[in-house]
């Protein structure tokens, strides 16, 4: 699983390529807290290079949709497979 971040404006746009399952989840989770944590309000998670996501990969976009919505801000999904 590779994980590429860049800002578009007030946008923070997350590129998830390869698969995301119970071996790269944790990682994911890591990048995506530390985001939000970092003052990230608006997240996309670009899903166009996605090649498999488990129900453990699911999880860990619902907890961050969950931790980004408890700091006032959104998380929007685009290019699912």
């Amino acid at each position: 699983m590779e994980f590429d971040v860049r800002e578009s404006g007030d946008v923070t746009i997350v590129g998830i390529t390869g698969k995301l399952n119970t071996q790269t989840a944790p990682v994911a989770q890591e990048q995506l807290i530390a985001l939000i944590d970092k003052g990230a309000k608006k997240i996309l998670i670009d899903l166009d290079g996605l090649d498999y996501i488990s129900s453990w990969g699911l999880r860990i976009i619902l907890l961050a949709v969950k931790h980004l919505g408890a700091a006032g801000g959104k998380l929007r999904l685009c290019n699912p497979n």
